[in-house]
């Protein structure tokens, strides 16, 4: 009886592309994550059918977990990009401002007679 299982190569492989997941997302390169889509696919259905070491799953689970904590926070990175862009776009007419008991006064910006041209 061995004491240690030699890993199974659908492990390996899954284990290896969720590592170059997280670098790509990280580095934020998006599209490798949609290259790697049908691999992972693949390797997941593999992985399903196979009898494995729990130990080795638990750990891919691990990296996968990690990596989606990650895709979580570029999407909320990009639509707080987008938001922001979308405010830059649509300038406020009015300043608002709040005095010491915080109530919010708006003060309405002067239409500026300069006209800029590119």
């Amino acid at each position: 009886m061995a004491i240690f299982k030699p890993p199974t190569p659908i492990i390996e492989a899954l284990e290896d592309l969720l590592d170059r997941e997280r670098i790509a997302i990280l580095s934020g390169n998006l599209d490798a994550l949609s290259r790697h889509l049908g691999e992972k696919t693949r390797l997941l259905e593999s992985l399903a059918t196979s009898t494995s070491d729990s130990v080795r799953i638990e750990r891919l689970k691990i990296k996968a977990d990690r990596n989606q904590e990650l895709l979580v926070a570029v999407g909320r990175g990009i639509k707080s990009a987008a938001s922001r862009l979308k405010e830059l776009s649509n300038p406020k007419v009015a300043l608002r401002t709040y005095d010491k008991g915080g109530a919010s006064t708006e003060m309405s910006v002067p239409k500026s007679g300069f006209e800029k041209r590119a």
